[in-house]
């Protein structure tokens, strides 16, 4: 089991490694560095390299950096051509005992094609979490105080039941602040809107500090040393830790008898009681990529699914329990990254999530 409790001891070497990446990003290529963070259940490096080794048509290079009984980075090159265009770009990866970090300043086309490309191909081996609303206000809350700075949000993304989204664009670049506006009201406006914060663009009075957080657990640094924003890796290890912990050891073949272990996502409200959301509910599943699924039932205000991931054919029943929470109950084979897969798009296509053991005894 992954300790959600560790503190982040970074290496001076690593870190000094990693702050000269982002300085020269900043600075000399002006490029926000992009944080990726992840979940490994094996040695996510040596896994990269294996896959990439078996790939065609594709350049790449991998240099080990430094190795300590806790820590491994590496870098990474690769260059790719797709149907209309190439990406080409770098990466460096830091591994800590199941938490992965892959840094780079390359562009979205490089990110999605590339980085994301390798992610979803090693799956299950590696997975991304995600945060809730409250975790990255916790979070943040974290960085301010452990870095005794006070901070300010610019724009904000929110989203809606069911992932209708919406922009907060209040600053432009060049024109000066009329207000400074304390992140914290951004979360409380959220929550008397009843929408949640899936990003928000940060930064400090003097802006030593200027960065992107988001639900999806990726940071953006727009300005400060890759070691100044610690707190923040420290409390995205721990969510995403506690969450892979409580989702292992779900599949029943494991389990005493075959028992069942289901999942309760319980909600505020009886949402299923309108048709609306039941309908929604469905068409959404039918963006659920890489599965096979089977309707049971939808009724007044039930909802009963059947689904397989074709990744690695993990099987799960999603259900209502009552009108106002979801069950979900692993079946004879699921891993725990099917789970935090479908709760991700949960979270990220139909609204925020909390999780519970469910007796219902």
């Amino acid at each position: 089991m992954f300790r959600a409790d560790e503190k982040q001891s970074i290496p001076s070497e690593i870190a000094m490694n990693i702050n000269k990446y982002v300085i020269d990003s900043v600075t000399a290529y002006k490029r926000p560095v992009k944080i990726i963070n992840a979940i490994a259940k094996e040695n996510f490096t040596q896994n990269c390299v294996d896959f990439l080794s078996r790939l065609e048509n594709i350049t790449w290079n991998h240099i080990p950096q430094l190795k300590t009984k806790d820590y491994e980075m590496s870098w990474f090159y690769l260059k790719k051509k797709l149907v209309k265009k190439e990406i080409e770009g770098n990466f460096l990866v830091v591994e800590n005992n199941g938490f992965v970090q892959i840094i780079t300043r390359a562009n979205k086309a490089f990110i999605n094609s590339g980085i994301m490309f390798i992610l979803k191909k090693i799956y299950p081996k590696v997975v991304n979490a995600f945060l809730t609303s409250d975790e990255i206000e916790e979070t943040l809350s974290y960085f301010e105080k452990s870095n005794e700075t006070i901070l300010y949000h610019k724009n904000i993304v929110v989203k809606e039941l069911l992932n209708d989204v919406g922009t907060e664009v209040k600053y432009k670049k060049g024109k000066r602040r009329i207000e400074l506006r304390e992140y914290k009201q951004a979360f409380t406006n959220a929550k008397l809107e009843q929408v949640w914060i899936d990003k928000i663009e940060l930064f400090s009075e003097h802006n030593e500090y200027h960065f992107y957080i988001g639900r999806d657990g990726v940071i953006s640094i727009y300005n400060g040393n890759y070691d100044d924003y610690i707190p923040i890796y420290e409390k995205i290890k721990q969510k995403y830790i506690q969450k892979y912990n409580f989702l292992k050891n779900r599949s029943r073949e494991l389990l005493p008898k075959n028992e069942l272990r289901p999942i309760r996502i319980p909600f505020e409200f009886n949402m299923f009681d309108d048709p609306s959301i039941r309908t929604k509910f469905i068409d959404m599943i039918e963006k659920y990529t890489f599965c096979n699924y089977s309707i049971e039932y939808v009724g007044n205000p039930h909802i009963h699914i059947n689904i397989v991931d074709t990744l690695d054919y993990s099987s799960f029943s999603v259900k209502t329990y009552s009108a106002n929470s979801l069950i979900i109950s692993p079946q004879v084979r699921t891993t725990e990254a099917a789970l935090l897969r479908f709760s991700s798009f949960l979270v990220n296509h139909f609204r925020e999530i909390t999780m519970e053991d469910f007796s219902n005894g």
